[in-house]
């Protein structure tokens, strides 16, 4: 201690350098109690976030004693992870699953529609022909009287020919 002394006078003067090396004790325990207190606040909050943690544990259902069994209810809650998210995919997987079911289903819908649009033009197709040919066979009947029975014949061949060959 002495040869610091003269080492700090010999730098700073004798009278300063014996005042720091007195207040030096001072400065040490000034220090050791800011560390002391800095380390209690540190571990308040420590503690209190550890708190925090096993409440936010017992809510979602560890059932372990705290906080001895961390490390427990870490593995705990990874197992709840890797189950929720399979849980998760095995939703999204039913989800896609599901829409693709329902787009061919739409396209199934589409299609049977355009059929029956197809049938209907078809329908309404042959029943204009049949009117038709309703038309022709009693303008037929009213000359019937005035033509002679080939002609007839002929005319009504002609028009089952025709309700023939547009498919009715």
């Amino acid at each position: 201690m002495l040869k610091l002394v003269s080492f700090l006078g010999a730098i700073i003067g004798p009278k300063t350098a014996q005042l720091l090396v007195s207040l030096l004790p001072v400065l040490l325990i000034i220090g050791a109690v800011g560390w002391g207190m800095r380390v209690d606040h540190l571990r308040r909050q420590h503690l209190a976030d550890v708190k925090a943690v096993g409440a936010a544990l017992r809510d979602v259902g560890f059932r372990g004693k705290m906080p001895g069994d961390y490390p427990d209810a870490i593995r705990w809650l990874d197992r709840e992870r890797l189950r929720f998210l399979k849980s998760r995919n095995d939703l999204r997987a039913a989800i896609d699953e599901q829409n693709a079911r329902i787009a061919a289903l739409e396209d199934q819908r589409d299609a049977y529609a355009r059929e029956a649009k197809a049938a209907q033009d078809r329908a309404a197709a042959a029943i204009d022909a049949r009117d038709r040919w309703i038309a022709k066979a009693e303008a037929a009947a009213a000359r019937a009287e005035a033509k002679t029975c080939d002609q007839e014949i002929r005319e009504a061949n002609d028009a089952l020919d025709a309700i023939r060959n547009s498919g009715f």
